[in-house]
């Protein structure tokens, strides 16, 4: 999402107060499971570092109805490589390698915003972050065939939404709420999805700044209505050391954005090919 349309996503994790289901299987109580899913998290920050895999994007102007394409679809296949940061120890970093299955030409970059690869979504489990999240007992659910633990979650405290201006461009800042699907034998994060808490409209400034120059004009309003978000993860196989991780696998986020350029986008990641990082592969700056 570009500074234009841009907006804050908080991705947060669950709980369970059950001890017991009544088919028998078993529900650890709340803190025990955020203390072991948080547990796993933390590994996978520290293993996940040096793993570089290929991202395959498309992006999609859909009509009202939210299924139907619009447009020919925008296609991006990039490196995507995951180095030591600052952020929970994570750093994302892109190499573009296709546009529309063509390479692309020295410094083109895509038409529309590098998204993000998701691979940080779970550090909401981390106890420095889940603290500031309400989670509830959503029960027990099946997943692709599999029993899993599942929680809901919502800010624990609830912020109405804003939006900050510099000139011509806004950003606007939003609370999420979702689901999260947990394995109840390694907790790992197998699915994660978040929806907008509430819809948000508002309106341009009459007076906008571009540069030294003063902007008057009319003003247009904008209202968020939609930013849905569904991660699933499955395992990757490493080498040197010999070590399985839960990996982003695909994603898909649509937005209804109206009084945008591009009002309604879908748009869909798959993550392959994941692999340690070597001395052949070249990290873009």
């Amino acid at each position: 999402m570009n500074v234009r349309t841009a907006s804050s996503r908080f991705i947060v994790a669950g709980v369970f107060i059950v001890l017991l289901s009544g088919n028998g299987f078993p529900q650890g109580p709340l803190e025990d499971i955020l203390q072991r899913a948080g547990d796993r998290v933390q590994q996978y920050t520290a293993s996940i570092v040096n793993v570089v895999c290929t991202e395959s994007t498309r992006r999609e102007e859909v009509e009202p109805d939210l299924k139907t394409t619009k447009n020919k679809p925008i296609d991006l296949v990039y490196d995507f490589i995951i180095v030591q940061g600052t952020s929970f120890g994570i750093r994302e970093q892109r190499e573009l390698k296709l546009i529309n299955g063509k390479p692309p030409a020295k410094n083109e970059r895509a038409q529309v915003p590098d998204q993000t690869a998701y691979t940080t979504a779970v550090v909401i489990l981390l106890p420095e972050i889940r603290k500031n999240y309400t989670f509830t007992d959503a029960g027990i659910g099946d997943l692709d065939g599999r029993r899993v633990l599942i929680v809901d979650y919502v800010p624990a405290i609830r912020r109405p939404p804003s939006v900050s201006w510099e000139g011509a461009r806004f950003r606007v800042n939003l609370q999420s709420k979702g689901r999260i699907w947990i394995d109840p034998e390694s907790y790992d994060v197998l699915r994660l999805d978040s929806h907008l808490v509430e819809p948000y409209e508002f309106r341009s400034p009459k007076v906008a700044k571009k540069g030294p120059f003063v902007l008057f004009g009319p003003t247009h309003t904008f209202k968020m209505e939609k930013s849905d978000m569904s991660i699933r993860f499955g395992s990757a196989s490493f080498k040197d050391p010999e070590q399985t991780l839960m990996l982003p696998v695909s994603a898909e986020s649509l937005q209804v954005f109206e009084g945008t350029r591009v009002p309604r986008v879908r748009i869909s990641h798959a993550f392959t090919n994941y692999r340690r990082f070597t001395s052949q592969v070249k990290i873009g700056q």
